[in-house]
């Protein structure tokens, strides 16, 4: 007996002792990473020029893996604001509980992480590290679906003492009330406004009772505003639709600048500068602001004016200036092309012929003409945000890239030529920020010039690719799903005879990934809807594959080459709408032949 008992105290105690040489270690690694920071404090409002990468490092002090090994400790919901890109990133732990990820940042932010089941969301900047030493116990306890205690773990490095700071006073917050019905504009201004200056109040007193950070005090403050800001705009908009009209049988939002004039002023109190990124609720509050009135009018039509001319698109002469005469004729008459109107639509067909044999003279005048009615619809909507005493500002500027997302992957009239003049415009002109400047460009390029890559080596590579082995020499359209999603249903539905017709196709596979899901609804789901070639990831193997192709939101498409090469990890479908029953339905062919010659690569070899 004392032989055993020696022995498991032997074990013990060579089990403390590599724990201990495990801490010694890490921390060695922690100090040194942090002292490779060029910068010796946070500073967001320079932050944009120091590169797009950031850092996310620590260790579990402590750390046991015979106790309770982990591959993976969380995940950093990271993306791109300007572009409605996410970029999930997994967070490995290696086997003495060191963990080191470096993800893209362009902006200084409040990033969203995962720590288990529990959340956590400090600041980080592009080009620092943001360093977290985790207590063991901590970590074992915090395994519920909350907020991340910070009992004995800690922050340090750079930003160590504003993150410790900013989750000191992590409960000042203005209240919320999502949920809260009001009668009128006039009550959701006092009430939001009462709560506000409260959670101010309440801010100042703290900062008298302590000797904070003056960048801890901007950015708490810039979290009420924030929020604020967000709250206001729903509510704002509750409103108008509570009080919209039907016309002709359809919900009619009325939009009267008289009585919603001077409701916007709250938002001249929150910084309309790029640090305002740093807000916990700033992906929130730029969500709301470009869908409140001024940006969800559409101003003009594919129109030339005079001023086309003025801002140099094109010099006048008396073709193009026949081709204005033209356009502004047919502008006015094509809705009137009905079948009831069959001289509307002679008189149509003879304008449009006349346009085409001007634009044969001018093979690049669509593309300016579209891209000037852009130019015109977002001037328009600048020079409306005076009339609310706002300015075309960062948000404004924000806004408008935001928009270019849809305006590349959605408008099929929108080409690489449209494109090239009007982000050449927005840039010169428009765009006062380099760092929105830049990522106009970079959608440009993503869209047209790079839109797809190659695996990069790692984990989520690995797993990905025994998926794909079955499949290889084929081109795989991967549907990433889950039991609970609506649109992911809808979608495998939308489907059904694609999936059948290419069941047994030599150069097409339609693969479904599941993440996310019980075993048991997923095999029902699978049963019920037909899918043949179909698989259930595991939590971990879900992580990866996010991160791998950049998906918080499901569902999502990746298109991948016979090579394995990733020809785009957002695969948008084409819809066809059917006059008869209303509706639209995915068109899948249409969609891959943005992509592939179809009658080369797949619709003639089936089995």
């Amino acid at each position: 007996m004392k032989k055993y008992l020696s022995l498991a105290f032997i074990i013990l105690f060579l089990t403390i002792v590599d724990i201990f040489g495990n801490d010694q270690q890490n921390e060695k690694r922690l100090r040194d990473l942090i002292a490779a920071d060029t910068r010796k404090e946070p500073d967001p409002k320079n932050s944009f020029a120091f590169g797009g990468k950031a850092r996310f490092a620590g260790y579990i002090k402590g750390y046991d893996p015979k106790q309770n090994s982990l591959d993976i400790l969380g995940l950093i919901y990271t993306g791109n604001v300007f572009t409605r890109e996410d970029a999930p990133c997994v967070i490995e732990l290696d086997d003495t509980g060191w963990f080191q990820v470096e993800f893209d940042l362009n902006a200084p932010a409040r990033i969203n992480m995962s720590l288990g089941k529990a959340f956590l969301n400090p600041y980080a900047e592009p080009g620092l590290t943001t360093a977290l030493v985790l207590d063991w116990n901590d970590w074992l306890s915090n395994n519920k679906h909350q907020e991340f205690e910070l009992k004995k773990s800690y922050f340090t490095g750079v930003a160590g003492r504003l993150n410790s700071e900013l989750y000191e006073l992590r409960k000042i917050e203005m209240e919320r009330f999502y949920n809260k019905e009001f009668e009128s504009v006039e009550e959701i201004t006092s009430t939001l406004t009462a709560a506000k200056n409260l959670a101010l109040q309440q801010l100042e007193k703290a900062l008298q009772q302590k000797d904070y950070l003056p960048l801890t005090h901007q950015l708490i403050k810039s979290d009420i505003l924030t929020n604020y800001g967000v709250q206001m705009l729903d509510k704002i908009s509750e409103m108008k639709s509570k009080n919209a009209q039907i016309i002709d049988g359809r919900r009619i939002l009325i939009l009267d600048t008289t009585v919603y004039l001077g409701r916007y002023d709250f938002i001249q109190e929150i910084l309309d500068e790029p640090i305002a990124t740093a807000s916990y609720s700033f992906s929130s509050f730029i969500n709301r602001y470009e869908y409140f009135d001024i940006f969800r009018r559409r101003f003009s039509g594919n129109l030339i004016d005079d001023n086309f001319f003025k801002l140099g698109f094109a010099e006048k002469n008396p073709d193009l200036q026949r081709y204005k005469e033209l356009s502004e004729e047919r502008g006015k008459i094509v809705f009137l092309a009905t079948p009831e109107n069959p001289e509307a639509i002679k008189r149509n067909t003879i304008l449009k012929a006349s346009m085409d044999s001007i634009e044969k003279q001018y093979p690049d005048i669509q593309a300016k003409v579209r891209a000037y009615s852009e130019i015109k619809n977002w001037t328009s909507k600048a020079n409306d945000l005076k009339q609310y005493g706002l300015q075309p500002g960062f948000f404004y500027q924000t806004s408008l890239v935001r928009a270019l997302n849809s305006l590349l992957n959605n408008n099929p009239d929108f080409d690489k030529a449209t494109a090239r003049i009007y982000i050449d415009y927005i840039k010169s002109n428009i765009l006062t920020f380099p760092l929105l400047r830049d990522e106009a460009e970079i959608q440009f390029i993503n869209k047209f010039e790079n839109p797809g890559y190659a695996l990069p080596e790692g984990k989520a590579t690995y797993i990905f690719r025994k998926i794909i082995e079955p499949y290889r020499g084929k081109i795989v359209l991967i549907d990433f799903w889950a039991i609970w999603c609506g649109p992911c249903i809808q979608g495998i539905k939308e489907l059904t005879s694609e999936r059948n017709k290419y069941k047994n196709s030599r150069d097409l596979a339609l693969l479904y990934i599941c993440g996310d899901t019980p075993q048991d609804r997923y095999a029902k789901s699978v049963q019920e809807f037909g899918l043949h070639n179909s698989l259930l990831l595991n939590d971990t193997e879900w992580n990866y594959m996010r991160q791998l192709f950049k998906f918080n939101g499901i569902p999502r498409y990746v298109l991948i080459g016979k090579d394995g090469e990733v020809i785009t990890n957002n695969f948008l479908f084409s819809r066809n709408f059917n006059a008869e029953t209303r509706s639209m339905s995915l068109d899948l062919e249409k969609s891959i032949e943005k992509y592939f010659d179809l009658s080369q690569v797949f619709l003639n070899h089936q089995e």
